[in-house]
């Protein structure tokens, strides 16, 4: 009996894991990505704390991670950056890139 109860424990557990796991915090943007039409185009992105930094050639952007979309402003206009998971490409100023 004893057996048959940690066997249920270990299995709720593990549910309770995988199910508090599926938030994302935004983690799939960080990295260095390689435009797709021009490879000399990049963009790096780190996270600082609860923020995260886009940089693109000589200009930093400091983001916000909300309903699954890095949010910054790019000359008073509000823009934003957004990953597909499926084909694992990040879209950022208007360009298409992949992890370089």
């Amino acid at each position: 009996m004893k057996r048959h109860s940690s066997v249920w424990l270990i299995a709720f557990s593990f549910l309770f894991l995988v199910a508090c796991k599926t938030h994302s915090t935004g983690s799939e943007f960080v990295g260095k990505w390689v435009s797709s039409a021009n490879p000399a185009n990049t963009v790096v992105i780190q996270r600082d704390g609860d923020k995260f930094v886009i940089s693109k050639a000589n200009q930093t952007f400091v983001a916000t991670y909300s309903d699954g979309v890095l949010k910054y402003e790019l000359g008073g206009v509000p823009t934003q950056c957004t990953y597909a998971p499926e084909t694992e490409v990040l879209n950022c100023f208007a360009t298409d890139y992949t992890r370089g």
